[in-house]
């Protein structure tokens, strides 16, 4: 993988170590860990991979409608309050399958996913926003022994731009509109909370690059990084529910430890084991080039 400058690693694997192809470790203990200053709006910013085509239709938020009546839309946006009705319409050049795109942000937001009810051209689906979560704190607080405790959870209130999901499918992919050419009735119902939405869009399904093609648009293939580069996993800046969270394990392979005390140095995996959860690290490197990614963990499996 070819990186520069400030990056996010989005893993759905427990990523531990981040190390360039010319440098092998055996403990990264030894090479020490660089604190990176977590920066949330970058990280909500960079959640779901952006699409490299134009949108195919951006509605426009004055034309829309609410409960049936006009908006009033402020400089952050349009505000939806849970339970209201917003409609629009949108005219289709040329048919083909599509995601439904939001920009948007919670306002006072809970534990759950962001449950949406949609409806097109009179079809109704159960759909969902992700929302994004971090902790209060990055120091973590101790008690009375000296053990670290988990810190409280916060949402992260920036815009995220993110195509809505198929609830009701397993593993939850995004929501794909079979529309034909010509005119089409939306709506959409917040049923858990309440959101701003900065932007609404209509995107043609893309398929992913794969990596041969990505391979085969990079130029020299022998830059190599220089760096290793030591992400610990509990140290991250974004996730998509407040119940992902470190715990600590009594391993002296694992960074931090101690023998007495208990720190937290891995992810839970009690609280991450389900399909689609989804948690994003931030890093950076010095020098462009490509690096390998490494990973330390434990799959731990049912008796």
């Amino acid at each position: 993988m070819r990186v520069s400058g400030k990056i996010l690693a989005v893993i759905l694997t427990c990523a531990l170590v981040i190390g360039s192809t010319n440098v092998i470790a055996n403990n990264e203990q030894q090479y020490g860990f660089k604190e990176v200053k977590r920066d949330v709006g970058f990280a909500a910013s960079r959640w779901t991979v952006p699409y490299e085509s134009e949108p195919i239709q951006e509605i426009a938020l004055q034309k829309t409608k609410i409960n049936g009546e006009e908006v009033n839309l402020s400089d952050e946006g349009l505000f939806l309050k849970k339970d209201d009705v917003l409609a629009f319409d949108v005219n289709i050049a040329k048919s083909g399958t599509y995601n439904l795109v939001l920009e948007y942000k919670p306002q006072n937001a809970r534990v759950l996913d962001s449950v949406l009810d949609v409806k097109v051209d009179g079809v109704e689906y159960i759909a969902s926003i992700p929302l994004l979560w971090g902790d209060a704190h990055y120091e973590y607080k101790r008690d009375a022994y000296g053990n670290e405790l988990s810190p409280e959870q916060v949402s992260i209130e920036e815009y995220i731009r993110n195509p809505v999901i198929n609830h009701s499918r397993p593993g939850k992919p995004y929501l794909e509109l079979s529309l034909e050419n010509g005119s089409h009735t939306v709506e959409m119902v917040s049923a858990v909370q309440d959101l701003v939405i900065k932007g609404i869009s209509l995107v043609e399904k893309q398929e992913l690059m794969s990596y041969e093609d990505y391979m085969a648009g990079i130029g020299n293939k022998s830059d190599s990084g220089e760096d290793l580069l030591v992400i610990e996993a509990e140290k991250y800046t974004a996730k998509s529910d407040p119940f992902i969270r470190g715990k600590g394990i009594k391993n002296p392979v694992l960074y931090p430890y101690n023998t007495y005390k208990k720190l937290i140095n891995a992810i839970d995996d009690n609280s991450w084991s389900q399909v689609g959860q989804k948690i994003i690290w931030e890093f950076e490197v010095e020098k462009d080039g490509f690096y390998n990614i490494g990973f330390r963990y434990s799959q731990y499996s049912e008796p």
